[in-house]
């Protein structure tokens, strides 16, 4: 069983759009026995378990953080912890000026493999391969990795 983990991303009191792409995404790389988990962090991350809980959503997260602001450093800790916690083999975040502050960095410090700006992500046998938009020139096809270990203080 693979735990595929989107990070839901919301601003200003309200859920971004692009937190349930993510979900369309998992359901097409979802295969039998996975298992399909939204992360919300915030400081009410409660108030979004609502509009998260759509067919193909097999739990959601709550992680509850002092800060109303979005922090890069908070959300790296917290992110970090939740894989390691929950074994997660594909972690999804949006391409978004917030995602762009901790998810290189969560990636680089756990050795995991990292792709941004993708348009196309699937399996490739045993392989998840994700596609860049990047310039030809730059673009790379990264075959991600299984995630090691973090802890969250």
């Amino acid at each position: 069983m693979t735990e595929i983990l989107l990070l839901a991303e919301h601003r200003r009191g309200e859920l971004r759009p692009v937190s349930l792409e993510l979900v369309t995404t998992a359901q097409q790389l979802r295969r039998a026995g996975d298992r399909v988990t939204v992360a919300v962090i915030g400081s009410d991350p409660a108030a979004f378990t609502t509009a998260l809980g759509t067919a193909g959503v097999d739990e959601i997260v709550t992680v509850q953080v002092a800060s109303t602001d979005f922090d890069p450093e908070t959300w790296a800790t917290c992110v970090s912890a939740l894989v390691s916690a929950r074994n997660a083999a594909i972690v999804l975040a949006p391409h978004s000026v917030d995602s762009l502050g901790f998810a290189a960095d969560v990636a680089v410090k756990g050795g995991f493999g990292f792709a941004t700006d993708v348009f196309k992500v699937e399996y490739q046998g045993d392989d998840l391969v994700a596609d860049s938009s990047l310039p030809a020139a730059t673009r790379r096809r990264v075959r991600t990795t299984t995630p090691s270990s973090s802890s969250c203080a």
